[in-house]
Parts: structure tokens; C-alpha cells; sequence
């Protein structure tokens, strides 16, 4: 809906009501206001599509102002920060219409007000971007606008240093607490207990220091055991990484190829004096350029994937696509179980839900979860004719359902509430640790899930 004043013609903005108007056979629409009548001609109506220019002129950190022409580092803190931005229009500048928005704070954008202000105060450390962008009078929007970027830095109390301060005073202050009980134990037995006591005691304090030895040994086993079991995932996946990573590099050595004879070809035509022709080539050679950067950026991710499952996680969540990471280690763990055996096929079947939103969650410990049952369903299903491997996503209220089913003989019910207990395994002596399951069950529960 458009609405006219006085600066597109009218006589007033007072009409006697849109009742009283009138449609003539040529079209023009006839309305009486309280200072005459008003022809409209449609068919003469001129659109602005001429979107205004639209810039960031002011930036106010508290009451200093920020040089708009470099990206701004700024201290933390309980701070105000103001935006002035403007955009001209020679037809209606007071019909311009503003909408802004703070990337990394805000998740919408926001229509301004007419003081044409923004203002933010205690934001917290990271990276923003304040973007504006202007329509016309016609609702014709400019949709680039103008943006200004600035970082708040990290608090020191936010630091990494700062965090193993706090853990250095808790580990003193919890060995000084175990010290001084110690301590009183040891006045208390020498008050109250006789030489036999005495010797008991010792003996019993040399128990106690070899139990705690025997735990610490049987600590330090678990660690290298579960080590052990992530360095198998790992090699499990370097087969699959190796063929997946094989396609990307064969498209840039063939386009490569194909680019180094076509500049051939381009060499020969400009000594001939064949410019067009040698356009066309470069063109060609463009084309070829692209897809060698597609497919070498491809085969980066592979390998950055490969690092990212061998490095201990570092139990930062992020946003994931839950969708994306079955798919991936759904097709590494086969093309694994392939350079393992050679002889086995299965189908692979997967139906996600397209309206899945990300999830934060830690994706190499949720990706080690994914390749240990994948795994387990693959070796499951050897010597099953046709085997077939499903997984599904779907979301369920606030929760998100993965589902991964195989053909193989299935799970005995007698064994079913053992499965997910450390060491236990129903492969044969030497194939495998026990800890895959238990592993996944940690880590699904660690994210607030279920097996």
C-alpha cells in the first residue's frame, strides 16, 4: 500500500473519503479533498527504484569517538556504544526508512527509530559488526548498506592463564586441607595409642600408600587403554580419508593438466593474432582455476577433519550440522571397512531431516561416537547376504534422534545391559578393547543424551 502527500502532488492530505472516488473509463482515478479534486493517473506514476546510499558517520564509546576508517579494538567492560548513521534520498528524505543490527549480539534486525541512533551498552568480549541498511519512499531497500566492524577483548579474569591460577589455588589449598588432616590424625594416634598402635598404624599408612600406587597405575592403564581405542578409530578412518580424499586431488591434477595445454594453445593463438580466440581460452583457463580451488578446498576439509578427530578434544562445544557429520563419518567408516576387505559391500541408506537446526556440541567426540557403532554395525554384517546400514536424524521436542540400524543378527536380549560396560566385548580375545561402547555412552551422556 502507497500512501500520497503533498510532496507527491496532492492538494491536501484532508479527503472526504475514498467512497467519493471515482474510476473514468481512461484509467485515471478522481478524489475529492478539501481543497479540490485530485486526478490520478496510474499509468503516469513514476517509482523511485533508486535505493539510498546509506553511510555510518558517528561511533561513540562512551564519550569517545572511534576512528570509522580502521577496525577498532576495545577494552571490556560496562560500556555504551553508539552508532549515528544517515542516507540520502533528493526525492523523500523524510520518508527514508533505516533497519540495523549488531552481527554476533543481535539475531534479527531491528527498525530504527527516527532519531537515526543505535545503542548498545555492556556488550561482552568477542567480534561484532554493525550493519544499517536504508529504503526508499517507494520501499525500495538499499540491501548492502554500510557495516563497521570492532572487537572487544577478552577480560584477563577470562584468559587461560588465569583459569590454571584457579586451579593452581584449589590443588594447594585442597593439599594443604589433606596435609593438616593427616597431620591430626597422626597427633590423635600417638595420644591415644600405644607402641603396637603405633606400628600398626605405620603398617597400615604402607598399605594405603601401595593401594594408592596400585590406582594410579590402574589410572594410568585406563588412560593409555582409551588412548589405544581413539588411535584405532583413527586408523580405521585413514582408509576412508585416503579414498575420499583421492577424488579432489584427481580432479586438480586432470584440470591442471588440461589448463597447462589450453595456455599452450592460448600462446599459440596470440601469435597469430588471434585475440578473441585467445579470450575464449582464458575464459576456459578461468573456468578450470575454479574448480581446482572448489576441489582443493575440498580436500583440505578432508584433512583438517583427520586432524580434528586425532587431536584430544578440547571440550569446547560449537554450532554443528548434525546432518552433514552422519553423512561423513557414515561414508568414511565404509570406505575403512573397503580397504580392510575388499569383498565387503553394503548398502548405505540415510534419511536426515532437512528442517534439523545445528546443535552445539563437541563434533569430534560425537564423531568417535558415530564411527565406533558404524564400525560395529559393519562388522556385524559380514557374511550377512545384502547387508544394509540405515542412519536417521529427527528431531523430537528439544532432543534430536540419530538412528543407525544394520541387518546384521542383532544383539542377544542376555548381553544387552552389559554392552556399555568398560571391557566388555563379544569379539573374539585380541580384536578389540571393550571401551568403544562404553566410550560413546560417556560422551552421549556428557551432552545431556541417551543411549
Amino acid at each position: 500500500m502507497a500512501h500520497f502527500d503533498e510532496g507527491d502532488g496532492m492538494r491536501t492530505r484532508s479527503c472526504t473519503g475514498a467512497r467519493h472516488s471515482a474510476i473514468m473509463p481512461d484509467g485515471t482515478i478522481l478524489v475529492p479533498t478539501l481543497d479540490g479534486l485530485v486526478e490520478i493517473d496510474p499509468d503516469r506514476m513514476i517509482t523511485n527504484q533508486q535505493p539510498p546510499p546509506v553511510v555510518i558517520h558517528q561511533f561513540l564509546w562512551d564519550d569517545q569517538i572511534i576512528d570509522l576508517a580502521k577496525s577498532a579494538v576495545l577494552e571490556p567492560g560496562n560500556h555504551r556504544f553508539l552508532f549515528g548513521y544517515s542516507g540520502l534520498s533528493f526525492k523523500a528524505p523524510e520518508k527514508v526508512k533505516f533497519r540495523f543490527r549488531l552481527i554476533g549480539y543481535d539475531e534479527d534486525w531491528i527498525e530504527a527509530s527516527g532519531d537515526r541512533r543505535a545503542i548498545y551498552t555492556n556488550l561482552p568480549f568477542g567480534k561484532y559488526t554493525f550493519q544499517v541498511i536504508a529504503a526508499n519512499n517507494d520501499g525500495v531497500w538499499n540491501e548492502e548498506g554500510d557495516v563497521y566492524s570492532f572487537t572487544i577483548i577478552r577480560p584477563w579474569w577470562h584468559t587461560w592463564w588465569a583459569y590454571s591460577l584457579y586451579g593452581l589455588a584449589l590443588i594447594l589449598s585442597l593439599a594443604a586441607l589433606v596435609q593438616t588432616q593427616k597431620k591430626r590424625l597422626l597427633r590423635n594416634q600417638e595420644q591415644i595409642a600405644k607402641e603396637k598402635e603405633l606400628e600398626h598404624a605405620r603398617e597400615i599408612q604402607q598399605a594405603y600408600t601401595e593401594l594408592e600406587s596400585a590406582h594410579q597405575n590402574l589410572k594410568s592403564t585406563q588412560s593409555q587403554l582409551i588412548h589405544s581405542e581413539k588411535m584405532a578409530s583413527l586408523g580405521e578412518l585413514t582408509a576412508g580419508i585416503a579414498h575420499e580424499i583421492q577424488n579432489p586431488l584427481n580432479f586438480v591434477n586432470n584440470f591442471s593438466e588440461v589448463n597447462a595445454e589450453l595456455i599452450e594453445e592460448q600462446i599459440e593463438e596470440l601469435g597469430k593474432g588471434n585475440v578473441d580466440n585467445a579470450k575464449s581460452i582464458a575464459n576456459e583457463i578461468a573456468g578450470n582455476e575454479q574448480k581446482i580451488i572448489h576441489h582443493g578446498k575440498r580436500a583440505d576439509a578432508i584433512v583438517k577433519s583427520m586432524l580434528q578427530h586425532s587431536r584430544s578434544s578440547s571440550g569446547e562445544k560449537e554450532l554443528t550440522d548434525i546432518n552433514a557429520l552422519c553423512d561423513e563419518y557414515l561414508r568414511l567408516a565404509y570406505h575403512g571397512m573397503r580397504a580392510r576387505d575388499k569383498s565387503f559391500n553394503a548398502a548405505l541408506k540415510t534419511d536426515f531431516d532437512p528442517q534439523l537446526p545445528g546443535v552445539e556440541v563437541v563434533s569430534q567426540d560425537i564423531g568417535r561416537v558415530l564411527l565406533n557403532i558404524i564400525n560395529n554395525a559393519f562388522q556385524a554384517m559380514q557374511g550377512v547376504n545384502n547387508p544394509v546400514i540405515s542412519i536417521s536424524t529427527k528431531r523430537r521436542d528439544e532432543q534430536i534422534e540419530i538412528r543407525i540400524t544394520d541387518n546384521g543378527p542383532g544383539i542377544p536380549d542376555s548381553i544387552k545391559d552389559k554392552i556399555f560396560q568398560p571391557f566388555f566385548t563379544t569379539k573374539p580375545t585380541g580384536q578389540g578393547t571393550g571401551l568403544g561402547l562404553s566410550l560413546a555412552y560417556d560422551i552421549i551422556k556428557a551432552h545431556g543424551g541417551k543411549c
